[in-house]
């Protein structure tokens, strides 16, 4: 029993940890996506601060996009006071796009590493839920 429920274990968090892979220069190449055990939830997260500063920014809309569904929204979220943004996510591979228009910021795609806004989803990379740390946007 003991056995089972350490596999268990060890495979939910080794679902949520990206797979590193060999994508070549190409802009355009996507990594592997991660692989999931069928009920664990899963996430994408991050802060989003001024890249100049460090400092959190809030009001920024983060979006979620199904690399496959051709960029259909999957889900959406507004930095808090903090910059923290969690959207859940149910597909393998997705893009993410943050707009900072409204307050004054860059909108774009944000890239695998480091995580940066690149004006289109071609020069970013697609990805597996995971934590992305701090994305930096630039001030307008």
């Amino acid at each position: 029993m003991r056995r089972t429920a350490s596999a268990i274990a060890l495979a939910a968090v080794a679902a949520l940890i990206p797979v590193a892979t060999s994508t070549g220069s190409s802009a355009s190449a996507a990594p592997a996506a991660v692989s999931r055990t069928a009920g664990t939830p899963t996430f994408v997260s991050g802060t989003v601060v001024n890249a100049a500063t460090g400092n959190e920014l809030r009001g920024i809309v983060v979006t979620v996009r199904d690399v496959d569904a051709r960029g259909t929204v999957i889900g959406r979220d507004t930095t808090d006071i903090n910059g923290h943004f969690r959207i859940p996510v149910d597909v393998e591979e997705l893009a993410v796009r943050v707009n900072g228009e409204a307050r004054g910021y860059e909108t774009g795609w944000v890239t695998c590493s480091p995580h940066r806004v690149v004006p289109t989803w071609g020069q970013a990379c697609s990805q597996g839920a995971t934590r992305l740390g701090r994305v930096k946007l630039d001030h307008l």
